[in-house]
């Protein structure tokens, strides 16, 4: 798929200033963009806050190993009085001024993203779909990740009949994001078409999907509206007032969760088949607004990466049945990943707890995902055994005390507070290596019947319930 064509008819530019210039009084920053032609765009930056070190989001490949620099061109810098300031470039998409702080900064960005292949994470790159021209700000924008908080300005100068699609606040043409990371770590568009603009429960949602999803495009509202609402009431509330999402079709079905956005790749042409899987994607995408992006977020050195992505595999899975939005078969098979990905993440990362797997995200990716939701479905039937509401309120004093970004150990110390210690019982027994006669034997008093082989096959079913078969309370 292509990721960015070459845009035509379409011109986004900034009055000019001088290159000693203030940015407007209160930003930290502003970024001027403009359409040179062809591939090429003019990027020019102030910064009020003169910056020590810029940096783009990298993303290596084969084609190009510093990933996003590779698409940076003609990158020039003056300090804060305007003299003219040479740049180093550090490797993985870095550079700083080799005698000071950086005041502004100007380069071209070549959008020739459509020729490489990004895998995993193109959504965080840059495509192209209709009319529409979709960037993630961290692929885009050279910012200052040190920068103190302080809202970071953009303009934008259009053609008529195009505008700007952002989570940013703004009228469509000039916007404010209310702190750098707001800016890098969203996605945006520009296009010609207006987006849906719609209430999901408490968010308002605005929302563009391709034209070529249209055969999909009914389910894709149905859970785009109903979700928010959905985890809203679980969590208590919605870290966010609105949500912007891009949905686009791509070989592969994966997805990208921002600060108050996501983006949405959907294996195309369509399958019966790819109806049941791409909904589970966004459905764990948007619970990264509560866990793992937005409200929950993680510590540098990655020793959560099992909770947010687990727990998060497991809280979609779980809210969406609960909502009627998969039914009991699909929950099986579910529930039966979890329990396989997990297996597989042993046999892959042999003696890795999961506290150290998140160093090396992509090489314990199976223990992470598996692990986690493994830890998030006995934790949830433990808690739930006692007292039906026990899961649900640990998760949200998790959530009321995620001020400030959880290392492994704060966050098994809140847990462990709300749930008397249950917690580290259910990871040391993970961390130890259950096997499947192990798992089969946790699960059984909670009405979960399992059944595994070797150590890619695993099958779920529910203990029986008179003459039925019944879901545990705790999953209903």
């Amino acid at each position: 798929m292509n990721l960015l064509r070459p845009i035509a008819l379409l011109a986004i530019s900034l009055v000019a200033v001088p290159a000693n210039a203030s940015p407007q009084s209160g930003k930290v920053a502003k970024y001027a963009v403009r359409y040179d032609g062809g591939d090429r765009f003019h990027v020019d930056g102030r910064f009020t806050v003169p910056a020590k070190k810029l940096s783009l989001f990298f993303f290596p490949t084969e084609r190009s190993p510093q990933g996003q620099a590779d698409y940076i061109k003609s990158l020039r810098a003056w300090d804060s009085a305007g003299r003219a300031q040479p740049l180093k470039y550090l490797g993985e998409g870095a550079w700083e001024g080799t005698t000071g702080p950086i005041g502004r900064v100007e380069y071209d960005v070549l959008a020739h993203h459509d020729q490489d292949r990004w895998g995993p994470g193109k959504d965080e790159v840059a495509t192209h779909f209709d009319d529409t021209y979709f960037f993630a700000g961290n692929a885009f924008f050279l910012a200052d990740y040190s920068w103190p908080e302080g809202p970071v300005g953009a303009k934008f100068d259009l053609p008529r009949g195009w505008q700007v699609v952002a989570p940013w606040r703004g009228d469509g043409r000039t916007f404010e994001a209310p702190r750098r990371r707001s800016l890098t770590f969203n996605v945006f568009a520009v296009s010609k078409t207006p987006p849906v603009v719609e209430m999901a429960g408490p968010v308002k949602l605005t929302w563009m999907a391709e034209s070529k999803l249209a055969p999909v495009k009914p389910r894709l509202r149905e859970l785009l509206v109903s979700l928010p609402e959905i985890y809203s009431r679980f969590w208590g509330e919605s870290p966010v007032n609105s949500l912007t999402v891009f949905a686009f079709s791509d070989p592969e079905t994966d997805g990208g969760a921002f600060v108050d956005s996501f983006a949405l790749r959907i294996a195309t042409p369509s399958e019966t088949v790819d109806r049941v899987a791409w909904p589970h994607w966004l459905g764990h995408e948007l619970m990264h607004l509560w866990n793992g992006s937005g409200r929950i977020r993680v510590a540098d050195d990655g020793s959560t990466f099992w909770f947010t992505e687990g727990m998060t595999d497991y809280l979609a899975v779980k809210l969406m049945h609960q909502a009627g939005l998969i039914d009991d078969a699909l929950l099986k098979q579910r529930l039966a990943n979890f329990a396989r990905r997990y297996e597989l993440g042993r046999k892959i990362s042999p003696g890795v707890k999961l506290a150290n797997a998140g160093a090396d995200k992509f090489r314990n990716w199976e223990l992470i995902y598996g692990g986690g939701a493994m830890f998030g479905l006995i934790l949830d039937a433990e808690l739930s055994k006692g007292d039906p509401q026990a899961f649900q309120r640990t998760l949200r004093e998790i959530y009321r005390q995620a001020d400030q970004p959880y290392d492994h150990q704060r966050l098994m110390r809140v847990l462990d507070a709300s749930s008397n210690g249950t917690a580290t019982n259910v990871l040391d027994w993970l961390d130890r290596g259950a096997d499947w006669s192990q798992v089969r034997e946790r699960l059984r008093p909670y009405g979960i019947e399992f059944s595994g082989f070797g150590s890619d096959e695993a099958y779920i079913d529910f203990a029986p319930c008179g003459e039925t078969v019944c879901t545990p309370a705790f999953l209903r």
